[in-house]
């Protein structure tokens, strides 16, 4: 019968940065990489909304009915992204959501959507997501505000129907629009102005159909409208009774299509006034530096400009405004990320991005510092290499055993935990054939962290008749060395640790 006793010496502090990997948490049992495509980055971007538009089986069969357990994490497993979900429909696995992100032009920006946790909470924040904008009306059977200034809307006569970024609004052309708040306060502190809307276009009144507009004679005043020609056009009042307007100068929006339209005022910049149908852009230069006038107190209005007159036709969708002149290269981004007409079929995913294969939480993402690599019989060991990586996997050197049975072989003392890459550490116990490698918290045998422990000596007794220890054994290893085992004269083997 094999007899086993054990001494344990600790001798002296060490420390070592760890090395983050691992699961982002362990009550998420699946993730999916997501890939920001960056040949569609002009300059980077950053805190830019990005729209994930996906049909995903795996989310259909693994995540929450109510949505709640889907989040986004930075792809270093560690820092939460901002999202809101728009749409997501647990039968189908379709999911509208908009993510927080940096997007980078120099390499792909790549983050990971979590899910299958059935104890997850509601963890949106939409209001911090679209920190940057004024208001956003996703539209989808609501005419909620999703920024924090809750500029709700209240529908007359426009109906839901599902669109290509979920849910959007029909307008009749005769008399439908939706009314908002009158926030738009376009007085002296304001100087920049965006407006975005997807348009499917019907051109039923063969007249000027405003997409958005407050508007009143001689004061403050804009309108982002589709002009008697087709083509987009931006009217606005930034002092008293003096008019500016632009319009795309040909680029002309086509009927029954969806485009993105967008008007824009950059004042006191050379061609401070754009209007866009989709990427095609035309600009004009003013004279103004501020919008200096009354204020208009008149609502904002959807689908019209507050008069009776300009109703749109058509369907309207994710009508954003903000105090801000962003820059080309954002607007393009968002134009290539969310078109509908280049979303990728094959694939069910929008254009811009790619969602990789499904992981599976296998355990070991819970991994901490202050972890140890145990055997089942109470060993106990310490990993000191540097090197780990989520790849490696544990084993004895001198059977070649993988995984976390360590398999036949006499399992001395003088036996080694080698990482596949090459990382050697010592094993401290005596192993048996039955013994598995484990992490004391449960988790699998793959390490998370290079462990910043202290250099604990556990020696062991393989049968009564091994003598190596002598006696009282007071030993130790000289500073930044480590035992990894005894050697056959009874004295220490030591190593030098990692730098």
């Amino acid at each position: 019968m094999k007899t086993l006793m054990s001494l344990v010496f600790v001798t002296s502090l060490i420390s070592f940065t760890p090395l983050a990997f691992g699961w982002y948490d362990t009550d998420w049992s699946f993730a999916k990489k997501i890939t920001l495509d960056d040949t569609y980055v002009g300059t980077n971007q950053n805190n830019f909304p990005l729209l994930i538009n996906i049909t995903d089986a795996d989310l259909a069969a693994e995540a929450l009915a109510n949505g709640n357990d889907i989040v986004f994490i930075h792809n270093d497993n560690s820092t939460v992204l901002k999202h809101e979900i728009e749409e997501w429909d647990s039968g189908s696995g379709y999911l509208v959501a908009w993510v927080k992100v940096n997007a980078t032009a120099s390499s792909d920006y790549e983050f990971y959507m979590y899910y299958g946790n059935s104890g997850a909470s509601n963890s949106e924040k939409p209001e911090n997501l679209w920190k940057d904008y004024e208001s956003v009306h996703h539209l989808h059977d609501d005419f909620l505000d999703s920024t924090a200034n809750n500029h709700d809307g209240t529908n007359s006569g426009s109906t839901d129907q599902a669109c290509s970024i979920g849910d959007c609004q029909s307008f009749d052309g005769i008399n439908d629009d939706i009314d908002l708040d009158a926030y738009t306060t376009l007085d002296d502190n304001i100087s920049d102005l965006t407006i975005y809307a997807w348009v499917d276009w019907n051109n039923v009144g063969g007249a000027s159909e405003s997409l958005m507009g407050q508007y009143a004679a001689s004061q403050a005043s804009f309108i982002c409208r589709i002009g008697t020609s087709g083509d987009i056009e931006l009217y606005y009042i930034a002092e008293p009774n003096d008019a500016e307007s632009i319009s795309a100068g040909g680029d002309i929006v086509t009927t029954n299509d969806w485009e993105l339209m967008t008007c824009q005022v950059e004042l006191g910049t050379a061609d401070d006034e754009r209007v866009w149908v989709d990427k095609s852009k035309n600009t004009q230069g003013s004279s103004r530096t501020e919008f200096d006038n009354t204020q208009n107190n008149n609502a904002n209005v959807i689908g019209n400009r507050h008069l009776s007159s300009d109703w749109f036709s058509g369907e309207i969708d994710e009508v954003q405004i903000a105090y801000v002149a962003f820059p080309d290269d954002w607007t393009e981004l968002k134009h290539d990320c969310e078109d509908p007409n280049n979303y990728d079929t094959a694939n069910q995913e929008n254009q811009c991005i790619d969602v990789g294969a499904e992981e599976e939480n296998t355990g070991g993402s819970s991994v901490t510092t202050s972890d140890e690599i145990a055997l089942e019989d109470g060993g106990v060991s310490y990993i000191y290499d540097h090197s780990v990586s989520s790849s490696d996997e544990i084993a004895l050197e001198d059977q070649g055993a993988t995984g976390s049975s360590v398999g036949a072989g006499t399992g001395l003392v003088s036996d080694e935990i080698a990482l596949e890459d090459g990382g050697v550490t010592g094993m401290t116990n005596t192993v048996s054939t039955s013994d598995e490698i484990a992490l004391e918290d449960g988790g699998s045998y793959i390490p998370g962290f290079v462990t910043p422990t202290y250099n604990a000596i556990i020696l062991s007794l393989n049968s009564p008749t091994d003598t190596r220890l002598g006696g009282v054994f007071n030993q130790t290893c000289a500073d930044g060395f480590y035992m990894y085992g005894i050697g056959s004269d009874g004295n220490l083997l030591c190593r030098a640790l990692p730098p």
